[in-house]
């Protein structure tokens, strides 16, 4: 309340300026300790809140670094997963030169064993002919007299 206001509502007693009555002064004066006492614990919540807004602004700088370091490393890994594409697509692209030449490498080698598989067939036919039992005991001397001991 204003001095006015205040001065136009409590007028001076009849006898005198000096004070005012002991109700009206025992009413303000609880009502200014009331106000004190709200003021006070008004205060103490406004603390409290600072503490809180204080703890908040922490943790959410705190949080913001975390999330600079998960962005950071991301940017690692995005690096290394554009990195590792790049190996992947020049593997496919060598794959697909090496494939054809390994192709051709295994039609070669079946090729070759077959060759193999009738040669062995050839021989083994050889060595069953009625000619090559009729022939040992002159291969068996022609050897010995060349100096092969078998």
């Amino acid at each position: 309340m204003t001095d006015a206001r205040l001065s136009s509502r409590y007028k001076p007693h009849p006898a005198g300026p000096e004070a005012p009555p002991s109700s009206i002064s025992t009413t303000s004066e609880d009502r200014i300790s009331q106000l004190e006492k709200q003021l006070s614990e008004a205060l103490d919540k406004l603390a409290l809140r600072d503490t809180r807004i204080a703890d908040l602004v922490a943790a959410l700088e705190r949080e913001g670094n975390v999330c600079q370091e998960l962005m950071q490393r991301c940017e690692t890994y995005d690096e290394e997963v554009a990195q590792l594409t790049l190996r992947a697509h020049r593997a496919e692209t060598e794959l697909e030169v090496i494939r054809p030449e390994r192709d051709g490498l295994i039609h070669e080698r079946d090729a070759l064993r077959a060759e193999v598989a009738a040669v062995r067939e050839e021989r083994d036919g050889l060595h069953a002919s009625h000619s090559w039992k009729i022939t040992a005991p002159v291969r068996w001397v022609s050897l010995r007299l060349r100096g092969h001991r078998g």
